[in-house]
């Protein structure tokens, strides 16, 4: 086993490979090691919940996450929650990355918007 694992770590030496944790989409950026957030370059100072918020939809940036969902996100089990909790950190973090970036589907539900799509010619 120690063989294996000095071969391993000499193939990673060699070769390099860095793997960074930081998501993306269109212009929006979030490094969640380093906890920042930006856009088209720019710093964009977050809450904790807004931080959780914005990570959750670009992990998974074509899921559409209800409300209940996004709630055990951003509370602890047996925290009180407000009724319109999410509401209002969905509101505030459009207010720092666009109103454009987070689309409501039909009242409870949230998702990052649609990017358009790009065709390489040929």
């Amino acid at each position: 086993m120690g063989q294996l694992s000095m071969r391993i770590q000499t193939w990673l030496r060699r070769h390099r490979i860095d793997w960074s944790p930081v998501c993306t989409h269109g212009l929006l950026e979030l490094d969640p090691v380093a906890r920042n957030a930006s856009k088209n370059g720019g710093g964009v100072h977050l809450s904790s919940r807004e931080f959780t918020l914005l990570q959750a939809l670009l992990e998974e940036p074509n899921r559409v996450f209800s409300r209940a969902e996004l709630e055990q996100r951003l509370y602890k089990r047996g925290e009180a929650i407000r009724s319109k909790a999410v509401e209002v950190h969905v509101h505030y973090l459009r207010r720092k990355v666009g109103n454009d970036e987070i689309i409501t589907i039909r009242g409870n539900s949230y998702r990052l918007r649609m990017l358009a799509w790009k065709s390489s010619s040929v």
